[in-house]
């Protein structure tokens, strides 16, 4: 607990060190991801650039927050993921009680989709950040996000927080000049008024805590070597990610200055002045006399040409050399450069990929769409792995904080495990392994693993889909076999006849009894399908039988 002369020092000093870096990187990251000041971020390149060059490279800056949203991407999978548990460790009736509050931890949002849409960006962009449970005067709970900014000093062990200063803040009186700080440690949540140089504790406020703990949890989840603080998943791409902001504006600055065709063409003179540079006006006394040309600006030549402009061209006389077609044309770009610039962005985009998650992203040429994929998904899974089990103690720390004050159980506790089965490749790469598994004759039990990943794949967004398409493949007998395979190896002829009818079942089967009906029901729909097609192929060999 800390004592009340502790407190006063720690207002007294302001803003500590620690918190203050951590500011300072929170910023640095925020600017990468979202973009957030970025024009405060150029470098100025004294020997190379004019201030007139750097002050157009800072109008416009490109951030980086569409190559981070696309190297962060992994981290959906995250939400995705097959498997998993959250085991509540209650009776069903205090099951539904607590999932009646949980269910809006949040701005309307579960504990599962506030920690995706809202934590997931945080945990990037300030891991010394956290995620507090309050209780409002009313005896509300609100789940909240406070970034290093909100908070001047900070006792913490791990994840936990032991003790917090927040920031001050002043009352609706306008004419009141006192700053208040809210002090929260294992024993108390109160206030402490800061009037001129007297610092107090506002006994009124003091208020017992009643999670025995502060009820915070902080983002982080690698701690720097070299200091005290956490430090972000992209901290190993940040000096890559300071090179790529500094080569787009290079590279936006050269499309500006030398990415345009310049065309030139032969003088010609004007056809408002004939070439004289000036035309007859009158004066203000309505006296006629010389003015510039407005066409030509006084120039003598034509200096623009309308399309529908005319070049006349003589027709050389013997011995002279015809100059047409060489009266005008245009001078191209330096591609070579343009294009080496591409080239390093994009060297530097995939080395920031390969650095972050240890796999090498690729962008199919061949195909249509330009499907990108990974070669190789292990080291991906590996580092999402270790970020799941960050988002799974943080979804258990919301649930428990929740759990004590709802079911009032001071020592409830939870269990919280997020699944790790990722859906890294696209449905197409899939498909082609259940194809070569069919081919290369492996253990059906993998061709069936690899079936099952396909469907999770290809109906991700959308869980009735892939519940539908689950149901279907239960049906099918035999479902890595073909029906010839089922004869040679002498399956029951019924069985043959289930697997022969099988595809033309599903493609009538309806989207209801897809919805609707279990395993079970479903196959015997499938049974009575074959049953009345076979009926009628019966009855069909008998009309053919006696008319032959």
């Amino acid at each position: 607990m800390l004592e009340i002369e502790q407190v006063k020092k720690i207002i007294e000093a302001g803003v500590s060190e620690k918190v203050q870096q951590a500011r300072t990187y929170a910023d640095l990251l925020n600017m990468h991801v979202t973009g957030l000041n970025v024009d405060k971020h150029i470098e100025e390149f004294t020997n190379f650039e004019s201030k007139q060059q750097k002050a157009i490279r800072k109008r416009l800056q490109k951030s980086n927050k569409s190559t981070f949203s696309f190297l962060l991407r992994p981290l959906d999978k995250i939400f995705t993921a097959k498997g998993g548990v959250i085991s509540y460790n209650l009776s069903e009736t205090q099951i539904e009680d607590l999932k009646l509050f949980i269910n809006d931890v949040s701005d309307g949002l579960n504990i599962k989709n506030f920690l995706k849409k809202i934590v997931k960006t945080q945990y990037i962009i300030d891991p010394n950040g956290f995620v507090m449970v309050d209780v409002d005067l009313e005896g509300n709970l609100e789940t909240k996000i406070f970034n290093s900014k909100d908070y001047i000093w900070s006792e913490t062990r791990g994840n936990e927080v032991k003790a917090i200063v927040f920031n001050p803040f002043k009352n609706d009186d306008k004419e009141d000049e006192r700053e208040f700080y809210r002090v929260i440690d294992n024993k108390t949540d109160s206030i402490y008024v800061k009037d001129g140089d007297s610092i107090y504790l506002d006994e009124s406020s003091v208020l017992e805590n009643f999670f025995g703990k502060v009820p915070a949890y902080i983002l982080g989840d690698i701690k720097d070597p070299n200091t005290d603080l956490f430090i972000s998943l992209i901290d190993d791409i940040l000096e890559d990610a300071k090179e790529l902001l500094r080569d787009v504006s290079i590279k936006t600055l050269h499309k500006l200055s030398h990415g345009y065709t310049k065309y030139w063409q032969r003088p010609e003179a004007c056809t408002n002045c004939g070439g004289e540079g000036e035309v007859k006006g009158k004066d203000d006394e309505g006296q006629i006399i010389d003015v510039i040309c407005p066409s030509c600006q006084g120039k003598k030549i034509k200096t623009h040409k309308d399309v529908s402009d005319v070049t006349i061209v003589p027709i050389p006389n013997d011995g002279e050399q015809d100059i047409a077609p060489n009266i005008g044309g245009f001078i191209s770009p330096d591609m070579a450069i343009w294009n080496k610039y591409d080239e390093d962005v994009a060297k530097i985009r995939a080395t920031m990929y390969q650095t972050l998650w240890g796999a090498t992203y690729s962008i199919d040429a061949k195909n249509d769409t330009a499907t990108g994929k990974l070669l190789n998904v292990q080291p991906q899974a590996e580092r999402v792995t270790g970020v799941s089990e960050t988002f799974s103690n943080l979804h258990k720390f919301i649930l428990d904080c929740n759990g004590k004050v709802i079911l009032f159980k001071k020592d409830y506790s939870s269990e919280v495990s997020y699944g790790t089965r990722y859906l890294m490749e696209s449905p197409d790469e899939l498909l082609q392994k259940c194809i070569d598994a069919k081919s290369s004759n492996l253990p059906i039990y993998l061709q069936n693993d690899l079936l099952e990943k396909y469907y999770q794949t290809e109906h991700t967004n959308n869980n009735q889909e892939y519940i539908k398409s689950k149901k279907i493949i239960a049906t099918d007998p035999f479902p890595n076999m073909t029906a010839n395979e089922l004869k040679d190896l002498g399956v029951a002829d019924e069985e043959v006849m289930l697997k022969i009818y099988h595809p033309q079942w599903v493609t009538q089967l309806s989207d209801a009894k897809k919805v609707l009906m279990n395993e079970e029901e479903l196959r015997q729909d499938l049974k009575e399908y074959v049953k009345s097609k076979t009926i009628i192929k019966n009855k069909e060999n008998e009309l053919q039988q006696r008319t032959s």
